[in-house]
């Protein structure tokens, strides 16, 4: 991809386009990341919260089983 030359003079490259893309990416990811790390760490501060979704997924996914949580078990888990 050649530089390509826009209407007030700045020139594009594949380099730039790529850093665009990326950062459109990390920022999408960035905010679900900031979002999960809150959650936990709240869950964490706060005992009754945290057994409470503990046995929603004890519940959900019987541990006794060796199962992991799938996405189909997702809408089974109302609180967390």
């Amino acid at each position: 991809m050649a530089n390509k030359m826009t209407e007030d003079g700045e020139t594009i490259s594949e380099i730039n386009v790529k850093a665009l893309i990326f950062d459109i990416f990390t920022a999408g990811i960035d905010t679900s990341t900031i979002i999960v790390e809150w959650a936990m760490a709240e869950m964490l501060k706060n005992s009754a919260i945290l057994n409470r979704a503990q046995v929603e997924l004890d519940d959900v996914v019987d541990r006794d089983r060796d199962r992991l949580l799938e996405e189909t078990d997702l809408p089974k888990l109302a609180y967390l």
